[in-house]
């Protein structure tokens, strides 16, 4: 039996050093791999295998995957803008890395939801830290060169795509809810804090080889319909989600753009890479004002008839008490015949057509709007 089991995996195993050796030829993937590192924003079932709360594998998470209901571990209704940029670079959806099953030779998803840029943000929700996806990285490049050699393993490490979404947390479920930070750490200084970890983590990806690197943006996290309910006096207005409520994951995010790029002029990141010497690209990638548009202008009506409020929420007012990840469930909550008409699945995060369209945004968008200084289309493509 083991012997069977073995010579199965060795099959599996060679079977996918074909498919990625010959990537150069027939309908050749634009990318070797995808690797996605951040929170809730890109997770895809790592939280299912951690002892948190924070997790979707239940219905009606899901519901639209593929055509019928599968609840994966993703926080939406289908797929997230991480899928679709798969689809896009011509690659499988990156698999969780704590799920098992076969080697994970195209790309691995280390997200995990509730984490943030600060280990403080994911030890509240007892899930995986930025710098804990990063060992897990660490261990993954290891067992990519026991499976593929130094050689193909360095290819593949050099020429993949990876993508970092994560930081909204940080504001709304750690600075946000713990006033007594405000004394000792001004809003100044936490953005600050935020951006030197980021610049950190990116570091530490470029010294192990990686090239090809976007730095998602922060969302709207007080746009969301769980923060309307509790902030804001009136949430009816057509300011519900502006300043000031809404500065800091705004103000981070026009930082963001510009801190990355004068990290690479200024010599703070490598310009080359320390495995091949071929140059390196970290882009930033804008949701922010497009899921802020969608939110707040009403011309945004023509794509969304519901803007403020989940597909799927509670059925009573007792069970709006939960955050937005408990109070969509089979049980207490009801769920929208069409989750295309919204702008939100739950009270914290976006249907499987917002995912969509900033996908397509972050793959060829316009330059210097959703991407700075090019989009992802064009950095899978440099040499």
């Amino acid at each position: 039996m083991e012997r069977a089991k073995a010579s199965r995996y060795l099959v599996t195993l060679f079977l996918s050093l074909i498919q990625v050796a010959t990537a150069q030829t027939t309908n050749s993937p634009l990318a070797s791999a995808l690797y996605v590192f951040g929170d809730n924003s890109v997770d895809v079932g790592n939280n299912n295998y951690l002892n948190t709360l924070f997790k979707s594998n239940h219905k009606p998470y899901g519901r639209d995957w593929h055509g019928y209901s599968r609840p994966t571990g993703r926080f939406s209704n289908g797929k997230l803008f991480v899928d679709y940029l798969a689809e896009y670079l011509g690659l499988p959806y990156p698999p969780p890395n704590l799920s098992p099953g076969e080697p994970k030779i195209k790309g691995v998803n280390f997200a995990s939801a509730g984490s943030g840029v600060l280990n403080s943000t994911a030890s509240i929700l007892r899930v995986a830290s930025l710098s804990g996806q990063l060992d897990w990285f660490r261990k993954h490049l290891k067992t990519l060169r026991a499976w593929t050699g130094e050689v193909w393993a360095n290819h593949i490490i050099g020429d993949a795509v990876y993508v970092i979404s994560t930081g909204s947390n940080d504001y709304s479920n750690n600075y946000l809810l713990d006033p007594s930070q405000h004394d000792n750490v001004d809003e100044d200084t936490f953005v600050e804090l935020i951006y030197n970890e980021m610049v950190s983590f990116v570091h530490e990806l470029l010294a192990v080889g990686a090239r090809k690197i976007m730095v998602v943006s922060f969302t709207p996290s007080h746009c969301d319909p769980s923060q309307l309910l509790t902030q804001l006096p009136d949430p009816s207005t057509d300011l519900f989600c502006q300043d000031p409520y809404n500065m800091l994951p705004r103000r981070f995010s026009e930082a963001l753009r510009y801190r990355i790029q004068s990290s690479l002029t200024n010599g703070m990141l490598p310009r080359r890479s320390s495995l091949s010497g071929a140059p390196t690209y970290v882009v930033y990638g804008n949701i922010y004002d497009t899921i802020f548009a969608f939110v707040t202008n009403s011309s945004s009506n023509a794509y969304f008839k519901r803007q403020d409020s989940p597909c799927c929420g509670p059925t009573s007012e007792e069970d709006d008490d939960f955050p937005g990840f408990l109070n969509c469930n089979e049980f207490t909550a009801t769920a929208c015949s069409n989750a295309d008409d919204y702008v939100y699945w739950d009270s914290l995060h976006y249907t499987q057509r917002v995912q969509e369209y900033l996908a397509n945004r972050l793959w060829n968008g316009t330059f210097g709007v959703d991407c700075h200084p090019f989009c992802l289309q064009e950095l899978a493509a440099l040499p």
